[in-house]
């Protein structure tokens, strides 16, 4: 492994960014973190062992490790259908190296569908609450072709991405999602000079699974997370207050001036 990593590194120099080029992480491993309890210490040893390898090939780069607990020297990150910024276990700053656009077809299955705007609300609500990264998996789907898919997974490995595996727009997946990154584009700013607030209002504890996150007075997050209920919250916007609908598993983005 070491040799091949290290062959591997010769390839990829040239492209880090600490030598002017695209690439600004590096990711050893990939959930061992889910398996390593199977190999008691030296799964421990191992993991950190593969960290510090990578370390110590003097790249300039972060380092990280997803699903991963208890390395030293990494970022650990997060893979599933959701994540929490604010995971104890996850330090910050919080990526979502694996936000799930669907799921694997099985060999003897139907595709696998998630709905467009569940996607759109796990990743809203991520950045509302300090999500600093995210990564669709999958963005694009694609094809094995013979006998080179998984184990009991299907060739096609299209995973009810916004692109299929033909290339086509995925609909209403593509466009909503395309409308929420011009959305987050817009307050980017906002976002990434402020650190989240959390406001707990006294109407918000009345509203369970209901939270507010301003950026800076320039753009509002309201987060819905209560499956049952949906809820109408006040924001006080500038010199006047605007009563805002928030719909159950919702996050409602709100310009902190105009409203």
């Amino acid at each position: 492994m070491a040799q091949f990593l290290s062959r591997t590194m010769e390839e990829v120099r040239p492209f880090l960014a600490s030598n002017g080029g695209p690439v600004i992480v590096l990711q050893i491993e990939n959930e061992y973190g889910n398996i390593e309890q199977y190999y008691g210490d030296d799964g421990k040893k191992y993991a950190q062992w593969a960290a510090d390898l990578v370390k110590g090939m003097n790249t300039g780069l972060p380092i990280a490790m997803c699903q991963q607990q208890g390395v030293i020297g990494v970022i650990e990150t997060c893979n599933g259908f959701y994540c929490d910024p604010h995971d104890p276990g996850l330090p910050y700053p919080s990526l979502f190296t694996e936000a799930w656009s669907g799921w694997f077809q099985a060999a003897d299955g139907s595709p696998g569908h998630r709905p467009a705007s569940d996607l759109a609300y796990a990743i809203a609500k991520f950045v509302a609450e300090g999500g600093t990264m995210w990564n669709y998996y999958m963005l694009q789907g694609g094809t094995n072709f013979g006998r080179t898919a998984g184990a009991s997974i299907a060739t096609s490995y299209d995973y009810d991405a916004p692109i299929s595996e033909w290339g086509f727009p995925r609909q209403p997946k593509y466009n909503l999602l395309q409308r929420l990154h011009a959305v987050l584009h817009k307050y980017e700013p906002a976002i990434v000079e402020n650190e989240p607030l959390q406001w707990w209002s006294q109407a918000v504890h009345a509203m369970p699974g209901l939270s507010v996150h301003p950026y800076g007075g320039k753009v509002i997050f309201l987060v819905n997370a209560n499956t049952t209920m949906n809820y109408t919250y006040s924001v006080n916007c500038t010199g006047f207050a605007k009563k805002i609908y928030v719909p159950l598993w919702s996050v409602s983005i709100v310009d902190g001036k105009s409203c």
